[in-house]
């Protein structure tokens, strides 16, 4: 049994993707999802990625990642963190996978940062917490003192059974005629950019470009003349995702942000998704309105504070 980076056996940088589709049986990674994680994150390095080996064989893994590149407006302000994307390994190496987590935190402490989280890293990100199923992981976190910060859920929807109802007709009617106009955008939009980041976040500004970046994914808005006022993307790290989602806060409540997400997915049902994942959200009444929305993944947010 030993340990290694991925950076120095970079041959097993195919085999992450298999061992972690096995042991997280809850997730799935494709290859799109997978190039999402890895080489296409500005702040991937495979120096964070540990693996355990039996006989040259991966069974655990700890897939670490510190922000150094991107968005370069809160590198900075994340300095002393370093986030857990995802960790795990076949269940005869739980006693193993724990010495890993332990020689991890060595590892991150000696690089000066304070603080580990898992695994609330957006941009690129596998999952926004660890999913209540995996109690093994969750145990394992809590012996070794992590401290639950947050929960948040996933939403999947079925879209076998999708339609819009007629309210969301009459609201779409109602805020035409107060000159809202809903459009999807797929080409690059500064504007629409540096508006989502002033409202919302520079993550959410992130995300949007990537939807826009991918031939799959996009971005709806809700304007009125040159205002926007809300908006809805789409494909950002796998083609069936859906979000963020937000609109400004002054205009809130007349029915545009119910309007966007039902475009949003009718815009997915054309695209092939028959499940739609809506990831990383606190909002646990809003999504319901969508028919067949049908199971719900909890996931606890962890922080460890590291004596250095």
């Amino acid at each position: 049994m030993r340990t290694v980076l991925l950076k120095e056996e970079p041959r097993l940088y195919g085999d992450l993707k298999n061992l972690m589709n096995l042991v997280l049986p809850y997730d799935f990674i494709d290859d799109v999802f997978y190039k999402n994680l890895t080489i296409n994150d500005p702040n991937y390095d495979p120096e964070n990625v540990f693996f355990i080996l039996d006989k040259d064989k991966p069974v655990g893994f700890i897939f670490g990642v510190e922000r150094t590149k991107a968005p370069k407006k809160i590198v900075e302000k994340h300095r002393d963190i370093m986030w857990v994307k995802a960790f795990g390994c076949y269940k005869k190496y739980l006693a193993n996978l724990k010495e890993l987590l332990e020689l991890f935190e060595k590892y991150v402490s000696n690089r000066d940062k304070k603080v580990i989280r898992i695994s609330d890293y957006a941009s690129w990100y596998l999952t926004p917490g660890v999913d209540n199923l995996y109690d093994e992981y969750n145990a394992l976190l809590v012996e070794l003192g992590y401290k639950r910060v947050g929960v948040v859920v996933n939403y999947e929807v079925d879209l076998s059974r999708y339609f819009i109802p007629r309210y969301v007709y009459r609201l779409e009617e109602i805020n035409r005629r107060n000159g809202v106009d809903f459009t999807e955008v797929k080409d690059f939009d500064e504007t629409l950019l540096n508006w989502i980041e002033e409202n919302f976040s520079v993550l959410w500004r992130t995300e949007a470009e990537i939807a826009l970046k991918n031939s799959y994914g996009g971005v709806l808005i809700a304007r009125r003349g040159e205002d926007i006022l809300g908006f809805s993307a789409y494909g950002v790290l796998k083609r069936n995702w859906f979000g963020p989602i937000g609109v400004k806060k002054d205009i809130r409540g007349k029915g545009i942000g119910t309007v966007l997400l039902f475009k949003t997915m009718s815009r997915l049902r054309c695209n092939g998704q028959r499940i739609v994942i809506i990831p990383w959200t606190s909002h646990l009444y809003y999504y319901t309105q969508l028919p067949e929305t049908y199971r719900i993944r909890h996931f606890n947010i962890y922080q460890k504070e590291l004596k250095i």
